[in-house]
């Protein structure tokens, strides 16, 4: 082989080492976009998944919160009635039943009067709460709830 064929075939070599070389300077960075791109993405489907599941629970818990606010009003109403009736305690314990059993996850209707607990339903899983002075519990934060 003459020298001149030698030095053309490792021009050509050269040629292309140098081409694909500039070739995949080229392709990394756009390779790091591309992978970019989808991650972020993939990071949105991920939030948006997350969202809408999330949504499911607020909703159940917002439908929870506004159930036991809609008892209130007949709390209050109930409250509002003269207290010196001896009924009270019977029509307390008509009036707690009713609403215990249509909210779930209430341990206990108690009706404090001055930080002490006067009436409470249920009475079982409660043995000694009524007359119960809230105002001298140990804890701080049940004195601070009762003030």
């Amino acid at each position: 082989m003459n020298l001149d064929t030698q030095y053309s075939r490792l021009a050509e070599k050269r040629l292309g080492l140098a081409g694909a070389v500039v070739s995949l300077c080229l392709a990394i960075p756009l390779l790091i976009t591309i992978n970019r791109l989808y991650a972020a993405s993939e990071f949105e489907l991920s939030r948006a998944r997350v969202r809408d599941e999330i949504a499911h629970y607020a909703h159940a818990l917002s439908t929870a919160i506004d159930r036991q606010l809609n008892l209130l009003p007949a709390m209050k109403a109930f409250l509002e009635q003269d207290d010196q009736d001896p009924a009270r305690s019977e029509d307390f314990h008509v009036f707690a039943q009713a609403m215990y059993a249509s909210s779930e996850g209430m341990r206990a209707v108690q009706f404090v009067e001055d930080g002490v607990i006067r009436y409470c339903y249920p009475e079982a899983g409660n043995p000694g709460v009524i007359g119960y002075d809230l105002l001298q519990d140990p804890r701080p934060s049940i004195r601070a709830d009762v003030e």
